[in-house]
């Protein structure tokens, strides 16, 4: 029986990336990283099956804040291209949200640096749907009170009070919330001003 051949950890990484790429592709890619891995492979004097060495080891990974647990999951799940994912749990208050998978070493550098990707992105887009959520929030108060009478009388203007405009967000978004509660179609706020 012959012993697996060494491949250089640099030239295995960049081969196992394209076999990657040529299993999940789209459109073209598939087609040209196939190309790409057949003539590297050729130049090395290698095959396919002197890549499937898979070592894996236990790699851990922080996963702290709403949400970031199950984007670390499912990230892995697509970098190792299975359906289920197996995981260890840190246990005790020093390990909360650390969670363990066993990896290869080119998995885990793609899983590490997907998840720092996608979890910066992540965190970004819910704070922009937040403020949303906040100013959504906001106006539906204030329609809410116009619909039912429900403000009080008004200050009397003596001129010591500057009376402050509403942002045009909050009032497109006020106008949305009116016009729903009267049962009209919900319009986007540019609409909302124009009609």
């Amino acid at each position: 029986m012959n012993a697996p051949i060494q491949v250089p950890q640099t030239l295995r990484d960049r081969l196992l990336k394209i076999r990657e790429l040529s299993l999940r592709g789209v459109d073209g890619e598939r087609e040209a990283a196939e190309r790409k891995l057949q003539t590297l492979l050729a130049q090395n004097g290698l095959s396919v099956s002197d890549l499937d060495v898979t070592e894996t080891r236990r790699y851990w990974f922080t996963a702290k804040g709403p949400g970031a647990a199950a984007l670390l999951i499912q990230i892995v799940a697509k970098m190792t291209v299975v359906n289920r994912v197996a995981y260890g749990i840190g246990k005790g208050p020093e390990n909360k949200g650390r969670y363990c998978f066993d990896l290869t070493p080119s998995q885990y550098v793609d899983v590490n640096s997907a998840f720092i990707h996608y979890l910066y992105l992540y965190r970004r887009e819910s704070r922009e749907r937040l403020k949303r959520a906040r100013l959504e929030a906001k106006a539906f108060g204030i329609a809410f009170y116009h619909k039912f009478s429900l403000h009080g009388p008004q200050a009397p203007k003596d001129g010591t009070e500057k009376e402050q405009e509403p942002k045009p967000e909050l009032l497109a978004a006020i106008i949305g919330q009116m016009r729903a509660m009267r049962g009209e179609a919900w319009l986007k706020p540019a609409a909302q001003i124009d009609a």
